[in-house]
């Protein structure tokens, strides 16, 4: 089955339909991709809170 799902891919038809879906779901795959980003980085200066390098405002003045 999953054979015939990866042909399916490589069609015109199979393609749009990636194309669509990309296009439906990057802005919130990008949205959610940022939270998560921002939330790693806060838990990783509550980790490290001496390690300047993983604060995003360094690597912005940079």
């Amino acid at each position: 089955m999953q054979n015939r799902h990866n042909s399916d891919l490589k069609t015109k038809q199979g393609k749009s339909k990636i194309e669509l879906f990309k296009f439906l779901t990057l802005p919130r795959l990008k949205m959610y991709t940022t939270i998560k980003a921002i939330y790693l980085t806060k838990m990783l200066q509550k980790e490290f809170p001496r390690e300047p390098y993983l604060s995003v405002a360094h690597d912005e003045n940079e």
